[in-house]
């Protein structure tokens, strides 16, 4: 594969050879989400547990994919290790997830909301700090029009977006320090700063080059 190790495929099947383990053992009904004291408050049948590692092979399959039909396709070959690093992060929060979820059903008592926050919080650290290094492409990044139509502006754009989610992410993994009625709040508004502020940039930055002509 181009775009993607092939090695990536060796999580999904871990989670997938953990689920068809903990099969037999799990509750008919298991717990899919939790409210943000950390309690399930949705269920769904056992066969649940397989939908996470089929997921996580489609998101494989659809990461070596786009770059193929991505008009800005060469930008891919300028940043490999970085969209690597993309897959590699979800992947891992997708096996980390059914994991959670499996143990959760076993009955062990497992701070959930703790749990995902920390895990999320970091992933965005991560990510933010490796923001800088994306080139323009329609799949990957923070895709403003300005920002796919102007280099400059896209770099700026992702440098400022960097810090930003690095900031961000440290507050989202506090988070699971917080008293859980206020962890979705703060989650939802980080995560709303760390999308809109990014956008409102990259067209400060457009307004700020038109009026320079």
């Amino acid at each position: 594969m181009k775009y993607i190790s092939k090695k990536l495929f060796l999580l999904p099947t871990a989670s997938l050879l953990i689920a068809a383990f903990a099969y037999t053992q799990l509750p008919e009904q298991i717990p899919i989400h939790f409210n943000a004291a950390g309690q399930p408050d949705n269920y769904a049948g056992k066969l649940f547990v397989f939908m996470e590692p089929l997921l996580a092979y489609a998101l494989l399959v659809l990461a070596e994919f786009f770059p193929k039909i991505d008009p800005k396709k060469a930008s891919y070959e300028r940043f490999p290790k970085a969209y690597q690093l993309i897959q590699v992060l979800v992947q891992i929060l997708l096996l980390g997830t059914n994991v959670f979820t499996i143990l959760f059903a076993l009955g062990y008592q497992l701070n959930m909301t703790f749990l995902l926050s920390a895990a999320v919080g970091l992933m965005f650290v991560v990510l933010g700090n490796y923001m800088p290094k994306f080139k323009q492409t329609f799949f990957c990044g923070i895709r403003t029009p300005w920002a796919l139509s102007d280099e400059e502006n896209w770099n700026m754009t992702h440098r400022f977006g960097g810090k930003l989610w690095m900031v961000g992410g440290v507050i989202v993994a506090c988070c699971a320090f917080l008293p859980a009625d206020y962890t979705i709040y703060v989650l939802l508004a980080v995560i709303a700063v760390m999308v809109i502020v990014p956008y409102v940039y990259s067209y400060l930055l457009f307004r700020k080059k038109e009026a320079k002509k």
